[in-house]
């Protein structure tokens, strides 16, 4: 057993097993995908991820100057992303969803969901001592109006079942919904389209921070989310939702944090993106809330404290002028002390 290829490894955050990225590729399989049901697990062995030990905080210098004077890491408001569809694709993924099981409702011959299996239904459904009565009740009166049906009248119920779950989802989206602010982080430490993108065109700097830092955080209504850009991932993030949503209604007002901010187009899958996300209710809020006008307009913000952090190294872009010993000695002139081997130049020949 020891002998052979690892093939899976174990990802303690999500709490699943992928495939290796190699593997995945034989297999012709998304690497990014759980891999939820083994037929062969007595031929597979199972390994550790991959230790992440260091994320990445792409921004410009002024903004690290601004991190290290305030001493805080400021968690913006998701909608001024530079992702126009920021939160808005994830609704866009539940649409398809819901459109995907009513297309295949009206595509499936059910003449083979025959009286006796609903009465079996209906007898599992009385003895369980799964949900509380009065969902119990709900369940057997719908399964025996569902009975009382005609083949096609049962296909109609069950597409209108879907369109009022679906408008009953963003209904509730819309009540619960309040701003959720985010602070982004890449696995990547010398990503060409991180420069470009979030630092000022290879001139800026990267932000190394400790990982465990960052997952230990215990800051109520913060959270620390790796984002799902692979449709089938974004797939098992939305059922494993839906189905905690019939369990329970009220888990949607989770969804502000664990299902809208970490679902993003394939796109921006190079990024490698993890977040902190904060959505508190203001008057609870444990973090200060303060603003900047930038870029011609009001940015809002909540300030998390770099004394809960803790800086492993800071990555200087290609197009810098600024060298190791320029940024030590802006940072220990500011009260934060880091070696001058723990800052280095990008290795990329960007210019």
């Amino acid at each position: 057993m020891n002998n052979k290829k690892p093939i899976l490894y174990y990802n303690e955050h999500t709490n699943r097993c992928y495939l290796e990225e190699d593997v995945a590729k034989e297999l012709q399989r998304d690497s990014a995908t759980p891999y939820l049901f083994l037929d062969d697990s007595e031929n597979l062995l199972f390994v550790p991820r991959k230790e992440i030990k260091i994320l990445y905080h792409y921004c410009t210098f002024e903004t690290m100057m601004n991190i290290i004077k305030s001493q805080c890491l400021w968690l913006s408001n998701c909608r001024m992303s530079n992702d126009s569809e920021e939160l808005l694709y994830s609704v866009k993924k539940l649409k398809e969803l819901f459109l995907s099981y009513i297309e295949q409702v009206e595509k499936t011959d059910i003449t083979d969901i025959t009286d006796s299996k609903i009465d079996t239904a209906i007898k599992a459904m009385k003895n369980t001592q799964a949900i509380d009565d009065e969902k119990k009740e709900l369940a057997i009166e719908t399964l025996e109006k569902y009975r009382s049906l005609t083949m096609s009248e049962r296909k109609e119920f069950y597409v209108n079942n879907l369109k009022n779950a679906e408008s009953f989802v963003y209904e509730e989206l819309k009540k619960h919904f309040r701003p959720t602010y985010i602070t982004c982080f890449s696995e990547e430490a010398d990503r060409l389209s991180q420069w470009r993108g979030y630092a000022d065109d290879g001139k800026g700097v990267a932000i190394g921070f400790d990982a465990n830092c960052l997952d230990d955080l215990k800051i109520e209504n913060l959270f620390f989310k790796q984002i799902a850009y692979y449709p089938n991932s974004q797939k098992i993030l939305l059922v494993e939702a839906l189905i905690g949503l019939v369990k329970n209604k009220e888990s949607i007002k989770n969804w502000i944090y664990n299902i809208l901010p970490i679902i993003k187009p394939l796109g921006f899958h190079e990024e490698k993106e993890w977040r902190l996300i904060y959505a508190p209710k203001p008057e609870d809020s444990q973090l200060h809330f303060g603003h900047l006008f930038k870029e011609n307009r009001m940015t809002y913000h909540y300030k998390l404290p770099l004394s809960k952090l803790r800086i492993s190294e800071i990555i200087i872009g290609s197009k810098s002028r600024l060298n190791p010993i320029d940024v030590q000695y802006f940072l220990s002139s500011n009260g934060m002390q880091i070696e001058e081997n723990q800052i280095k130049k990008s290795e990329l020949s960007y210019r």
